[in-house]
């Protein structure tokens, strides 16, 4: 028996090995393909995929073209054109380079590559079928390349079971697609999927337009220009202005020479420029180019090439947090009010009011009185609001704990939340966020922002099953390709939520109902941040569960905020309103809408008790 246990890979299963690391799924392969047609110089490339890429992907290009010895040679291992030595390396410009794309590629599909160069009289038809060359003939075909990819994976059907719904892979090769088109305005991009065009830019040169072509016009308004240089160095691009942001990092696009990236030291010098003018948790709209010398910065480090490392990371840093910061301090960022009125939405008899406590404040009483410190009130307005004037609870005895008073023994013998909610009486506000209360067993502070969301949430949820609101005038829904392909897998769930919502153009949507209880002047956001929240996790939601999270947001941005100013009818009627919540102990994030402070602990506060 010989001892020699290491051989050397056949080249069928080395091409496959490659292939694991450059082609994880069908975007992997579109990538490879798109960027090899950037660097043969084309003004126009049409990518058309079916059944998510894996049935065909097909590129074609205006390029350079290849002749017959070249077209065998760009499918064996290691063979480019863009390197022919190591010191190459230190100085790439282009996007591919280590000749391994197409031999992997080809490696797990049934491939295809028909080319020719602008001088030849004929082109080259090449058929490979699991890495292994079936056939070589000369034809007749239009200057540029065209690759055909059928069958993807179909000798690796591990590969497969790895791989989402085909509309999730047609998301990820539009994605790579908007990407590479916001990186090179001047060259024509078209993706179509299944017989329908998800993408087109015109080759003009304009980024804005390109922007627009991608995320809309509304988007597209809101656009300011980004420029600056330090040494060699250079940034450029468009950050659209604070009224407009995303809840996750996806639209953060940065790219490094042209090539697309993930950086987080350039995603932070981007979100520290915003800082203080945007909510917690929202990020910013930008397209951020970046130009230095090929030789300071190394895009060899990851095998996707989605990453690189610089050699001068402060100099990158402050010059991308300047260019922006300046860009924001030069514009005007007042959001612009919409002069529409009201009524323009087509909104029915029925609509909701986020906040009812202004009119009960301008109906109240003229001769009611309220003071800070020992209130003081008419006669026909009692010192604390209850449901059952036989419902009091008695002072805590000396030393007793909160966890034995009436109210937490109420919950813990099965009553109610709504029964065991304190008897209240407000006295003012802190930072005008913050409700201060008096009740019969101490202090008490409301979240007033809290405590809002959960009395509209349920109110909302109250409503789920009661029908729509049809709009005399549809809201036209702008999207990206991604977001369009997510929304036409969705259409149920949203006619489940009572939205009606009807295809009007290639990346447009027609909403022509809303559900009860959703403001109309509200519906872009919430619409937005329910559609982020979708494509984050699919459709594995319950019915009853994405109903939630619709009303949950809806409650949230309808809900009176943090800093706002109440008069004293307004805060009474607000704890009135909470204590006829189900769950008024929390808002429905689950955060506490109520503390209490005891009046043990506040004489243990102040030293009066040990």
């Amino acid at each position: 028996m010989s001892d020699e246990r290491i051989k050397i890979l056949d080249e069928t299963t080395a091409n496959k090995i490659a292939a694991g690391e450059v082609v994880e799924r069908p975007a992997s392969a579109v990538k490879e393909l798109v960027e090899n047609s950037i660097d043969a110089g084309s003004t126009r490339i049409e990518v058309e995929i079916q059944e998510g890429g894996l049935r065909l992907i097909r590129v074609t290009d205006n390029g350079y073209g290849m002749g017959k010895n070249d077209a065998r040679l760009s499918l064996a291992r290691h063979a480019t054109s863009k390197i022919q030595t190591a010191e190459d390396l230190n100085r790439v410009s282009t996007l591919g380079f280590r000749g391994e794309a197409l031999p992997s590629i080809a490696s797990v599909s049934r491939f295809t590559v028909i080319t020719r160069r602008t001088a030849d009289l004929e082109g080259t038809e090449i058929v490979v079928e699991g890495g292994q060359i079936s056939g070589v003939s000369a034809v007749g075909c239009p200057a540029g390349t065209t690759i055909m990819v059928r069958d993807l994976f179909f000798n690796t059907p591990a590969r497969l079971k790895y791989l989402k719904t085909t509309t999730t892979e047609a998301r990820h090769i539009a994605d790579i697609l908007n990407r590479l088109a916001l990186a090179y305005p001047h060259i024509s991009f078209r993706l179509m999927h299944n017989g329908r065009q998800l993408l087109a830019t015109t080759g003009a040169g304009d980024g804005r337009e390109t922007m627009a072509s991608i995320y809309g016009g509304e988007v597209a308004k809101q656009l300011l220009t980004i420029e600056g240089a330090r040494d060699t160095y250079r940034v450029f691009g468009f950050i659209a202005k604070p009224v407009v942001y995303r809840k996750n990092r996806h639209h953060e696009t940065i790219f490094v020479n042209r090539r697309f990236i993930h950086s987080r030291l350039i995603s932070r010098a981007f979100e520290d420029a915003f800082q203080s003018l945007l909510p917690s948790g929202a990020h910013p709209i930008g397209v951020i180019s970046i130009e230095l010398p090929s030789s300071e910065v190394d895009v060899n480090v990851h095998p996707t090439k989605s990453e690189v490392k610089f050699q001068k990371e402060r100099d990158i840093f402050l010059l991308v947090y300047h260019a922006v910061k300046d860009a924001l301090q030069k514009a005007c960022l007042i959001p612009e009010a919409s002069l529409a009125p009201k009524q323009d939405l087509g909104v029915t008899e029925y609509k909701v009011q986020p906040l009812l406590l202004h009119e009960e404040a301008a109906t109240a009483p003229k001769g009611a009185a309220y003071a800070t410190g020992t209130p003081s009130v008419t006669p026909q307005e009692p010192p604390l609001f209850f449901r059952d004037p036989q419902f009091r609870q008695p002072s805590p005895a000396p030393g007793q704990t909160q966890s034995t008073t009436p109210q937490a023994n109420a919950v813990a013998a099965g009553e109610t939340a709504r029964e065991a909610f304190p008897l209240l009486q407000p006295v003012g506000q802190i930072d005008n966020t913050y409700i201060v209360a008096q009740g019969v067993d101490g202090m008490y502070l409301i979240d007033q922002h809290a405590a809002h969301e959960r009395i509209l949430f349920e109110k909302l949820m109250g409503k789920k099953q009661s029908g729509n609101q049809p709009l005399l005038v549809p809201w036209v829904w702008e999207t990206t390709a991604q977001e369009a392909l997510c929304i036409r897998e969705n259409l149920a769930v949203f006619q489940e939520l009572g939205f009606e919502v009807e295809e009007f153009g290639t990346r447009s949507f027609r909403v022509c109902a809303l559900p009860l209880g959703v403001p109309t002047a509200l519906l872009d956001k919430i619409l937005q941040d329910f559609l982020q929240r979708m494509m984050e996790t699919g459709r594995q939601q319950s019915v009853l569960r994405n109903q939630e999270l619709l009303m949950i947001m809806t409650a949230c941005k309808a809900a009176i905020k943090a800093h706002a100013k109440l008069s004293m009818p307004e805060m009474l009627k607000l704890l009135q309103q909470l204590a006829d919540a189900e769950n008024p102990f929390t808002c429905p994030h689950g955060r506490p809408t109520i503390v209490h402070f005891s009046g043990v602990d506040l004489a243990r506060l102040f030293k009066r008790i040990q």
